[in-house]
């Protein structure tokens, strides 16, 4: 039982002294111009198969009133599988004077849902801060569950400059021979070493701050962090791993993409006189689209029931009678029907280049957590990728942030990365038409139109999502009159489906 004890170090505990070079630092040694630094961020973590905890400890110095003012309040987000505890904290005035933290100070409240995860915050304000001052706060996470490559994302790089960033960690047990550590974008790299105590550790020191900037690539791509996994696939090889990582999951959802003779006759009966392989796709395409809803587009309309039962893979005969699933089940439907009719699908974990650029290039489960479930069908040795969420797209036409990176195509056997390769501009275009008249006080006059198909069409309806009709027709008259200052805009008519290989648009 001992060996199951929490091994939070000491100096994790209890505040350590504060020497007087940094209380007397009048600006940062990374970054001249920054308001505050990080001296040292100091983060322990105990890992087991069920959840991992996290003691942190973070000292930070101001240099001015701005940085006072934005250091001057703390925030801690969590969500639903996490619980923030043991938060303590001080200020120490340039003059040494210590200022304790009130406890009764913090704060809690909810902030979005994201997926199936609720965020909430919990926020203190720090007490007697003022430029030259030394802020300190630490704080334990716990986080519950059995999918947990995400919370072995650990940051090397925060909003400030950081003089210190240290991680210390315990494995878990009976598996630490599977360790695996990834560097990414870091300068220089990095050793992790474990102690007598077999605890792994390591540091970087002197970086700078990470700033984030429209349009740029996806955090992960951008700043230093590093991932803690444990890997059973030991390849080295780009091909061979994810062929192996195939093998791995082909198991797993074997059972939900198994043709019995109840989804073979609904398949039959779906693509009916069809023989073209192509024409034999759109038509189940079809069939899921209009008879099977995806519970997770909107789960304001589901029952406790039904959204438990999203929360479970299920077999393809239970999605057609009940009607509507996850997108992951709606994706093995698809694939169990087009079998069941001769036609090559397979599931594909399309990218996601809203969450990382070239996940398929490191060589870890990650890629499982940030790519969205797909299916690719072959036609004449060439793999047609679609996803059962843009149902608005045609076939073949999968959603922007899908497209330009590698998919994992999980064929039996054959397990492979594939790119998705990015459609043509015509296939996405935006028409607008005019028929003016210009009368004698100069006023324009007439009937414009703008069409939208593809992706440019998606981005339109997106913008009226679940917006009324008079919302919607409120939204576009603003945007009109937004471009033409002055407008009068009258006779407004919106042509929007849920099927963008329609007409898509609008015209006043």
């Amino acid at each position: 039982m001992s060996a199951l004890v929490s091994a939070q170090p000491d100096d994790l505990k209890t505040w350590r002294p504060v020497a007087k070079e940094e209380l007397a630092q009048k600006s940062s040694t990374i970054d001249k111009e920054a308001n505050a630094e990080i001296l040292f961020a100091d983060v322990y973590i105990e890992d087991t198969f069920r959840k991992i905890e996290f003691y942190r400890y973070m000292r930070i110095k101001v240099f001015n009133e701005r940085g006072a003012q934005e250091q001057g309040s703390v925030e801690i987000p969590y969500d639903d599988k996490e619980e923030i505890t043991e938060i303590s904290a001080r200020t120490v005035k340039p003059d040494g004077e210590i200022v304790p933290f009130d406890p009764q100070e913090i704060r809690d409240r909810d902030l979005i849902r994201v997926g199936k995860r609720q965020r909430r915050m919990k926020s203190f304000a720090m007490p007697a801060v003022v430029p030259g001052a030394i802020l300190e706060y630490r704080w334990r996470t716990e986080v519950k569950g059995d999918s947990l490559v995400a919370e072995r994302s650990l940051p090397l790089q925060f909003e400030l400059p950081s003089r210190r960033i240290r991680y210390r960690y315990r494995p878990i047990m009976n598996i630490e021979s599977r360790l695996m550590f990834h560097g990414l974008q870091v300068d220089s790299a990095i050793d992790f070493i474990p102690d007598k105590k077999g605890i792994y550790s390591f540091e970087q020191l002197n970086k700078p701050a990470y700033h984030e900037e429209p349009l740029s690539l996806p955090e992960r791509n951008v700043y230093s962090w590093c991932l803690i996994d444990y890997e059973a696939i030991s390849a080295t090889n780009r091909s061979t791993y994810w062929r192996r990582m195939g093998e791995v999951l082909a198991p797993i959802i074997e059972k939900y993409l198994k043709v019995n003779k109840e989804v073979r006759e609904k398949a039959e009966e779906v693509v009916g006189e069809a023989r073209e392989p192509r024409q034999k796709f759109a038509r189940l395409v079809e069939f899921v689209r209009t008879s099977i809803r995806i519970g997770d587009e909107d789960r304001r309309s589901l029952t406790a029931q039904q959204a438990k039962d999203l929360a479970e893979l299920r077999k393809p005969e239970d999605l057609l009678k009940q009607g509507y699933g996850s997108r992951e089940n709606v994706a093995m439907l698809l694939v169990a029907m087009a079998s069941a009719v001769g036609l090559n699908a397979n599931v594909a974990l399309l990218p996601n280049r809203r969450e990382f650029v070239n996940a398929g290039g490191v060589l870890s489960k990650l890629i499982l957590s940030v790519a969205v479930s797909g299916v690719a069908v072959t036609f004449d040795q060439k793999p047609v990728f679609y996803y059962p969420t843009s149902r608005k797209l045609p076939i073949g036409m999968v959603p922007a942030m899908q497209m330009g990176d590698e998919a994992l195509v999980l064929e039996p056997g054959n397990a492979r990365l594939v790119r998705v390769e990015e459609t043509p501009p015509e296939q996405s275009r935006r028409v607008t038409k005019a028929e003016l008249k210009l009368t004698a006080d100069g006023a324009l006059s007439g009937q414009v139109s703008h069409r939208f198909t593809g992706h440019a069409a998606e981005e339109f309806l997106d913008r009226l999502k679940s917006k009324t009709q008079s919302e919607s027709e409120q939204q576009v008259s603003e945007q009109i009159v937004e471009q033409l200052p002055g407008a009068k805009v009258t006779s407004l008519a919106l042509k929007v489906g849920d099927d963008l290989t329609g007409e898509i648009g609008y015209s006043f």
